[in-house]
């Protein structure tokens, strides 16, 4: 890639990619997995853009980025914007697709957005506390293209400035002319297309789908009521730091802390002083039910953890769970299975669940707590 050269002012490209489109989020879970969700849609962005963009900053959901005019051409810029559009949308479907956390972050995910703001001016390079940054008054009117008056959170805007150096040929985009006025900037005029038909022909990359299979049978199974609303309940399943409570014979160890807990990830869990690897399965057609898949333990060629969900509706603040233990039986293994297995199972499983509900329904107050609370402010 063309470097900036560190002295004087040059001509230059700017690029602001924007996500846009998350709402406020009041719990821990909702934070914790927001934060994630912009982290990795950031990384693809990144990925996207990486090879034509150098990298200014990354601000919040925004990403700053600039080239020379002489190194790039309308056409790759269009391109940039487009593929990174594709793949950021792309990225947001397979996460639909795979989740199974209904928190507000991760059910509101696929409603984010991109934005796309265009200019080209000079800037120089300025060291701030031994970094370089993007300085002049072009790095200001790129920034405040970002406040305009398009409606809408999919489209790209290009300033006149980027129009006069590159024309609008390249941009494949229906282009509607409109104009910003800006303190001690003045009037910015600009043109915008929308983006949003380029998701028209997404799919889903069913190559990430993990489902169970389909010669399972129930073992055993158990369920109860429990007072608690459903997230709560999926926040103590999925929550591995909540795992040893209700399950004291698992130990959960090789997985990553920050990764959210989706159809696909894997982790490994120790139950009696033997590791095994789980790996999360779903139902392709419900939210509401998915469990941990172990494949070749002792006698079983599958063993599946499932945990099944209802509720009476969105605001329900009680949740029926339904724990089910699902296998393939080696089939030499059968009568050792129905002799000594399943008695265990059918005296551990009810325990887990009592466990689980305890927990869920203690969080749940907690959870209330938290919110009636006011704040005293000295």
């Amino acid at each position: 890639m063309n470097k900036l050269a560190s002295n004087g002012p040059q001509e230059v490209a700017f690029m602001i990619p924007d996500i846009s489109g998350f709402t406020k989020f009041l719990s821990g879970t909702e934070i914790r997995h927001s934060k994630h969700i912009i982290e990795e849609l950031i990384e693809v962005i990144g990925r996207e853009t990486k090879d034509y963009f150098e990298l200014a900053e990354v601000e919040g959901d925004a990403l700053f980025l600039y080239q020379r005019t002489d190194a790039i051409d309308g056409d790759t810029i269009f391109k940039v914007a487009r593929n990174t559009f594709i793949a950021f949308h792309q990225h947001l479907l397979n996460y639909e697709n795979l989740r199974i956390c209904t928190c507000g972050a991760c059910s509101s995910a696929i409603n984010l957005s991109l934005k796309f703001i265009m200019h080209v001016g000079t800037m120089e390079l300025a060291t701030v506390q031994g970094k370089q940054k993007p300085y002049g008054l072009d790095v200001i009117k790129a920034h405040r293209l970002m406040k305009n008056n398009v409606k809408g959170n999919e489209y790209l805007l290009i300033s006149n400035d980027y129009n006069q150096r590159f024309g609008t040929g390249a941009i494949e985009l229906d282009l509607i002319a409109g104009s910003a006025t800006y303190d001690e900037i003045g009037e910015m005029p600009y043109q915008y297309g929308a983006l949003t038909h380029l998701k028209n022909d997404l799919q889903p990359d069913e190559r990430q789908m993990s489902s169970p299979g389909k010669s399972l049978k129930t073992l055993v199974s158990a369920e109860a009521e429990i007072n608690a609303p459903l997230n709560v309940v999926y926040e103590v399943l999925s929550d591995f730091q909540y795992r040893p409570v209700w399950n004291s014979e698992a130990k959960i160890v090789d997985h990553n802390e920050d990764d959210i807990y989706q159809v696909g990830t894997e982790h490994y869990c120790i139950i009696n002083n033997k590791k095994h690897q789980i790996r999360t399965v779903g139902n392709p057609d419900s939210k509401l039910e998915f469990g941990e898949q172990a494949l070749n333990t002792g006698p079983f060629r599958e063993l599946n953890l499932y945990f099944v969900f209802n509720k009476s509706d969105e605001a329900s603040e009680h949740t029926r769970l339904t724990i089910e233990i699902r296998a393939n039986v080696i089939t030499l293994l059968r009568p050792f299975v129905n002799l000594f297995v399943k008695p265990k199972l059918r005296k551990k499983i009810p325990e887990v669940l009592e466990s689980i509900k305890k927990l869920s329904e203690r969080l749940a107050v907690e959870r209330k707590e938290e919110i009636n609370t006011p704040v005293v402010l000295d």
